[in-house]
């Protein structure tokens, strides 16, 4: 959102808020489902440079290709060691797969790591305005 649209949502009495702090996640949570979007990510990348079809993925590590799309869109009904054992099945290495999930070797416009709350850049969800008081 550039700069003008959110000052101008701002003074009609909208609070503009990240997903973290609009769902009011703790650091914790919050980091879970940024590895897991990472996690997610990553197999769909590595899916897509090896030009295989997520049935392909899907017989590898024993599951259907219906799981594997819920992986790939990090669905939160697939467990994080699943979503491991999709990667490795495809060939990443554990430390590779460590070093993209912590952002070290991921896109640089996309940073995977957790924000810390009080932090100034946040990512506006959805535009919600406060009740009028007075």
């Amino acid at each position: 959102m550039d700069a003008e649209k959110r000052a101008r949502l701002e003074a009609k009495g909208y609070k503009l808020m990240d997903y973290a702090e609009f769902l009011g996640l703790s650091p914790e949570e919050q980091a879970i489902i940024e590895m897991r979007r990472a996690l997610a990510r990553i197999l769909r990348d590595q899916r897509l440079a090896q030009g295989i079809p997520q049935s392909t993925v899907a017989a590898k590590v024993r599951t259907t290709q219906r799981r594997v799309s819920l992986m790939e869109s990090a669905d939160n009904s697939i467990s994080l060691d699943k979503l491991f054992a999709a990667n490795f099945a495809l060939g990443v290495q554990p430390s590779e797969l460590l070093k993209r999930v912590s952002g070290d070797l991921s896109d640089p416009f996309i940073d995977h790591r957790p924000k810390p709350r009080a932090s100034s850049r946040k990512r506006p969800v959805k535009a919600i305005r406060e009740p009028a008081t007075g």
